[in-house]
């Protein structure tokens, strides 16, 4: 059951959503509300339900764990060679504030 699912690109396609919706919130795109609603529901099947995360707001010391997981999902995707979902959720992670840092020794984050 490990790959299953494909985690890394169902978590960058999730950032790709995350995107969207940043933009109809900052009025840059339209959608009617039939479709925002249907959004919310495929946001919430994902990331609820497949994902099994809860719908409460983690505590800051949380954050470090959840970053881990993160990228130690895009390390994966590194090592199968999906480059493109690799690069995608390091984008993602860029977007929202946070930079990964690969190396020898492993990949390390830190917040812009």
């Amino acid at each position: 059951m490990n790959d299953e699912f494909n985690s890394p690109v169902l978590i960058a396609e999730l950032f790709e959503a995350s995107r969207i919706i940043n933009s109809v919130h900052d009025g840059k795109l339209k959608i009617d509300e039939a479709n925002l609603q249907l959004l919310k529901e495929l946001m919430n099947t994902f990331i609820l339900d497949v994902l099994g995360l809860k719908n409460e707001q983690a505590a800051n010391d949380d954050l470090p764990k959840i970053l881990n997981l993160i990228v130690t999902l895009r390390n994966e995707a590194k090592a199968n060679h999906d480059y493109a979902t690799s690069d995608k959720i390091r984008n993602g992670l860029q977007k929202i504030g946070f930079q990964l840092n690969d190396s020898k020794e492993g990949t390390n984050w830190s917040k812009i």
